[in-house]
């Protein structure tokens, strides 16, 4: 059976993501935002709705001076699946999450 997700994958870099000891994390970070709406708004009495504030848990798959990404899903044959990038600037905590025994 093949490995869900990008088996054999390498990052930007040449290098392959090291999930050999996958690293469970959660994530505190800022995410930018959008109003649901488009249209104009008064200045005297709309809001701003600024940054979104955002948790994600997934496993370490790669980390460098600007970017950390993690992964949803990691096969036991190394395969992994739903990558998400997360700029350094943009972490507020990182919390390294213990396995449940």
């Amino acid at each position: 059976m093949a490995a869900a997700g990008r088996k054999g994958a390498k990052r930007r870099d040449g290098r392959k993501p090291s999930l050999d000891k996958p690293q469970l994390l959660l994530i505190d970070w800022l995410d930018t935002a959008s109003p649901e709406s488009s249209e104009w708004k008064d200045v005297d009495t709309d809001t701003l709705d600024g940054v979104a504030r955002v948790k994600s848990t997934g496993y370490l798959a790669y980390k460098d001076k600007t970017q950390l990404i993690i992964v949803q899903t990691v096969s036991c044959d190394g395969g992994f699946f739903g990558e998400l990038a997360i700029p350094r600037g943009c972490i507020t905590k990182i919390t390294r999450l213990k396995y449940g025994k």
